[in-house]
């Protein structure tokens, strides 16, 4: 399939008749979340965007390389995130209030200083509001997770495409039939199985159906049963698992005035973590 039918660069009435016929496969699994999206709609419940592949396997080292670095700066920054926020030790944690506060301060400055012209500058000015570490944690934890993703990604293609003596036939087919089966796995707790009926031309389980139907849809001309067993052999334990939370070992956040944290901020974080208990 060509994957500018299911990129972001669809219309929006095309998106959302493809979102709307994957939840009526994926409902059959799992429930749609309450949740709804920044603009509005459902999100959708796996992702269907085609993965960048290389044209060699320097460029796929290259890629590896640098998503690995970003990994490494996220851990460090992170480090510090959790020594502001933490109660257990006193010292790291006023050394990093201080210079959490120092940061803010500057913001602030910075925003008092410069002119409100574009987007960007509401941006802005919304963060130094809020305190600019706290809502630097929440960035970077929505973009650790994008490098993992990314990291998952690139680990599949390495096992998958570029360890072989020759490219393995369709990886699309397999990405999508993953990405679903992970998604099955993540809302029941359980491992999706696959099969075929005795004459070996027709799905035999649930999931074996689901994923020939969203082949169909997505116009991926390949062996759903193949894809599939693939698919469910990646699964592990910790796919059985809700959604992370991005805040997991962290802490709670600190009570005292330095720390300069939203109060909105920290229950918008309580309620997750309740949600996840």
């Amino acid at each position: 399939m060509k994957c500018q039918k299911v990129s972001a660069n669809l219309p929006f009435v095309e998106q959302h008749e493809l979102d709307e016929q994957l939840w009526a496969i994926a409902e059959r699994f799992f429930p749609r979340p309450p949740v709804r999206t920044l603009l509005g709609g459902q999100p959708r419940p796996f992702d269907i965007d085609c993965p960048v592949l290389h044209e060699s396997k320097a460029a796929f080292e290259a890629e590896l390389a640098e998503v690995e670095k970003l990994k490494a700066a996220c851990q460090c920054f992170k480090s510090f995130l959790g020594r502001y926020i933490r109660d257990e030790n006193e010292a790291d944690q006023t050394l990093a209030q201080n210079v959490a506060e120092a940061l803010n301060k500057h913001a602030r400055k910075r925003v008092t200083r410069e002119p409100f012209d574009h987007v960007i500058s509401a941006l802005q000015g919304l963060a130094s509001q809020q305190g600019q570490t706290p809502v630097t944690l929440l960035i970077v934890m929505d973009f650790e997770e994008a490098i993992d993703d990314r990291l998952q990604d690139l680990e599949t293609q390495r096992k998958d495409y570029w360890s072989l003596p020759r490219r393995a036939p369709n990886h699309f087919a397999r990405i999508i039939a993953l990405r679903f089966a992970k998604a099955i796995a993540r809302n029941t707790g359980k491992k999706p199985t696959i099969g075929t009926s005795r004459d070996g031309s027709h799905p035999s389980t649930e999931f074996g159906r689901a994923l020939d139907e969203v082949f169909k849809l997505l116009e991926i001309n390949a062996d759903f049963r193949r894809a599939g067993e693939w698919a469910v052999k990646q699964l592990t334990d910790a796919d059985l698992l809700p959604m992370r939370n991005a805040f997991a070992g962290l802490g709670s956040y600190p009570s005292g005035q330095g720390a300069n944290v939203p109060a909105g901020l920290a229950e918008a974080i309580a309620r997750t973590d309740k949600k996840l208990e």
